[in-house]
C-alpha cells in the first residue's frame, strides 16, 4: 500500500497490478543482473552514493578478453561469444551482483559486499569457468577498484 499525502490528506491506494508485475523479478532468476551499460551507471552512482550509509565494500571489476581466431570470426561469431561469456559471468556471481558488456569484448562488474582480496578469488575463480566453458582464452586482462563513497558534492568521502 501507498500512502497519496496530496492536499494534506493521506489516501490509502494499492498500487496498480500492472505496476507491481512490472517492477517483481522472475522468481527463476539467478546469479547477477546484466543490464545495458546506461542502467550500470545509474545502479553504480545509486551504489556508490549509499556506501557510507550502508557500510558495505564493493568493487568494481573489469575483464577483457581476446578470443582465439577472432579475426576469422564473423560479427555474428563475435556477437555470440560476447553473449556467451556475459552468460557465464552472471551465472557465476551473486544476485545482487550486476555485469554489463562495455565493450567488445569487455564487461564491466560490480561486485556487492566484498573487499579487493576476497575479489581477487572471485575474479580467478571467473577466469577459471570462462576457460572450461568457453575455452582456453590465451589473452584475459582484469582490473580491480574498491569503489569510495562519495559526499553530497559528489566528491569523494575519503
Amino acid at each position: 500500500m501507498v500512502e497519496d499525502m496530496t492536499d494534506g490528506d493521506v489516501n490509502i491506494i494499492e498500487l496498480d497490478s500492472g505496476i507491481d508485475f512490472d517492477l517483481s523479478e522472475e522468481s527463476d532468476s539467478y546469479g547477477a543482473m546484466i543490464c545495458d551499460y546506461n542502467t550500470f551507471k545509474s545502479i553504480y552512482r545509486l551504489n556508490v552514493r549509499a556506501l557510507d550509509r550502508h557500510q558495505v565494500n564493493m568493487v568494481l571489476a573489469s575483464i577483457s578478453v581476446s578470443l582465439p581466431n577472432d579475426d576469422n570470426r564473423s560479427d555474428e561469431e563475435k556477437q555470440d561469444a560476447f553473449n556467451k561469456l556475459g552468460a557465464a559471468l552472471a551465472g557465476s556471481l551473486r544476485r545482487q551482483d550486476v555485469v554489463t558488456g562495455f565493450d567488445t569484448p569487455q564487461f564491466l562488474m560490480m561486485i556487492s559486499n566484498i573487499d579487493i582480496e576476497n575479489a581477487k578469488s572471485v575474479v580467478t575463480r571467473l577466469i577459471n569457468k570462462i576457460n572450461s566453458e568457453i575455452g582456453k582464452i590465451d589473452n584475459i586482462e582484469t582490473k580491480l577498484q574498491a569503489l569510495e563513497p562519495v559526499d553530497r558534492d559528489g566528491s569523494l568521502n575519503r
